[in-house]
């Protein structure tokens, strides 16, 4: 057996981002910038209209990403990553309309 084999064998690789803390601030061009907040389940049902079910939140009002404090941190990173692609598409969509 190879060296990695061996390596892949015992250790499972995780992704590279998990060695990470989610980033506070993006930039996504055109001067856009979106915050990263981590909160407590109370502020984020009351942000996700009043929905207790939910992991995260875009708010496209304040340029803010909420994730719950609670999960772990590879669902934190996949929470992320989901609201950020509606952040994207949001800022896009403002971009051609001339919301930017």
């Amino acid at each position: 057996m190879e060296l990695r084999e061996r390596a892949l064998a015992t250790h499972p690789m995780k992704p590279r981002y998990l060695r990470y803390p989610l980033p506070r601030l993006v930039r996504l061009g055109m001067g856009t910038r979106i915050r990263v907040r981590v909160v407590e389940g109370k502020e984020l049902t009351r942000l996700n209209a009043g929905d207790p079910h939910g992991a995260g939140c875009w708010d496209v009002d304040t340029n803010t990403i909420y994730i719950l404090d609670t999960l772990t941190k590879r669902q934190k990173w996949h929470c992320y990553f989901h609201e950020l692609v509606h952040a994207v598409n949001d800022v896009g969509l403002n971009a051609v309309e001339g919301g930017i």
